[in-house]
């Protein structure tokens, strides 16, 4: 443990499922999980680095599914990939599409030209700036989506995963405070 400033980080490494601040739980040995647990490292900001962070008691449900359950927010959390790069997701079965943060973006090797954001995009928070992308790969729940089509949208802090990836895995699975996709 170490503190830099008003953060404090922790580095874990291998293990037998690890607790992260903010109720984060890791289970290592699992091959769909390793790339998470073999470093994970979690920084206590008030807000959890996308980068790093695991969504709030995620498990891998079996193989090519997993199953995240409902944070104190209300939402539903999942971590996926993409281009390679760790990212967190609100599942949103009422989003059109999977929507990107610029700094997810950013992290997958996205570069967004300001002025691509010429579409205006109706959303929960009122009508955003958006520019479209094509992804190389998003994973997810055992998945790997490629060259999907998704809204990199200016001010959003978390990504969306959206019904144009959530319809091309076998199923979505809501059950009071549990999610699961397959």
């Amino acid at each position: 443990m170490a503190a830099f400033g008003s953060c404090l980080a922790w580095a874990i490494g291998l293990g037998t499922p690890l607790m992260l601040a903010g109720g984060s739980l890791v289970y290592d040995g699992d091959a769909g999980r390793s790339d998470y647990t073999a470093a994970a490292a979690m920084a206590v900001t008030g807000r959890a680095d996308a980068d790093l962070a695991l969504p709030r008691e995620q498990e891998m449900a079996g193989k090519g599914a997993v199953t995240a359950l409902r944070d104190p927010d209300g939402l539903f959390y999942v971590g996926g990939k993409v281009n390679g790069r760790p990212t967190r997701f609100i599942v949103d079965t009422g989003a059109s599409v999977v929507v990107l943060s610029e700094g997810d973006a950013r992290s997958a090797g996205i570069d967004v030209d300001p002025a691509d954001f010429g579409d205006d995009m109706a959303t929960v928070g009122g009508k955003s700036r958006a520019a479209w992308v094509r992804l190389d790969r998003l994973s997810i729940a055992g998945y790997t989506l490629r060259h999907l089509d998704v809204a990199v949208v200016q001010g959003a802090h978390t990504s969306l995963l959206g019904q144009n990836a959530l319809s091309q895995l076998d199923g979505v699975v809501q059950d009071r405070n549990r999610i699961t996709l397959r």
